[in-house]
């Protein structure tokens, strides 16, 4: 009986330590973060990716992310959509998208890239483009896998929506558009003004015309006759005899 006993000891140790040493993989697989800084080894669903480095190349326009993938899973894996997945935003909460037609050309990316398929417990590594304006600040970097995984290089706003992707390269270009519109309106309206002006009028003159001139200041004065003063009447004188 003591033997039974002991073997049935001996079988549960053993179920307790394979239970225990299951645990302790699994959390080891996910103990790793998902959110960390430049050269950290973030933990996927079924890989682990590292930023090992990042740099601007002000020729070709572009930041250049070199990052290595272990392939945790348990068959092969292909890394080669990662120029789909990964996300670029800058300190001015700007995005963008990685160029795989990028010309740009980096000592560092020689030898290396996600072309093959990565065997169980197998690493790769390989560069991403991203095109971007002169003087571009990189802030984040994101995976966007299971869960997304995220690299903070610097302080920056909230990333935008990036837009469609497009090749970069070096020149200039014009453009120009033409369009037409129509459009109706009613309006009323008042309005005030002030004026100035003139005027004519009428005013004595002299006439001029043909004819006999008529010479003013040569006609004879006219004689006026003087009334001689009246004498007075005087009665006859009666002659008185004298008596004898």
């Amino acid at each position: 009986m003591r033997t039974r006993r002991d073997r049935l000891l001996v079988l549960l140790l053993v179920i307790g330590l394979g239970v225990a040493g299951c645990s302790g993989a699994s959390a080891a697989r996910t103990s790793l973060p998902t959110v960390g800084k430049l050269g950290s080894t973030l933990q996927a669903s079924s890989a682990q990716f590292t930023l090992n480095q990042i740099f601007t190349d002000p020729v070709y326009k572009v930041v250049v992310v070199i990052l290595t993938a272990r392939n945790t899973s348990s068959s092969s894996a292909d890394y080669g959509n990662l120029s789909v997945t990964s996300l670029l935003s800058d300190t001015g909460g700007h995005s963008y998208s990685p160029d795989p037609s990028s010309p740009a050309v980096e000592q560092q990316c020689g030898q290396i890239g996600f072309f093959t398929p990565v065997p169980p417990g197998g690493s790769q590594q390989g560069c991403e483009f991203f095109p971007v304006p002169t003087g571009t600040v990189p802030a984040q970097l994101e995976l966007l896998v299971h869960p997304t995984l995220r690299w903070v290089l610097a302080a920056g706003p909230p990333p935008t929506t990036p837009g469609p992707t497009t090749t970069s390269g070096q020149g200039t270009g014009t453009g120009t558009g033409t369009g037409t519109g129509t459009g109706t309106g009613t309006g009323t309206g008042t309005g005030t003004g002030t004026g100035t002006g003139t005027g004519t009028g009428t005013a004595p003159g002299t006439k001029s015309g043909t004819g006999p001139k008529k010479h003013h200041g040569h006609h004879p004065k006219k004689k006026t006759k003087v009334k001689k003063p009246k004498k007075p009447k005087t009665k006859p004188s009666v002659k008185v005899k004298a008596k004898k």
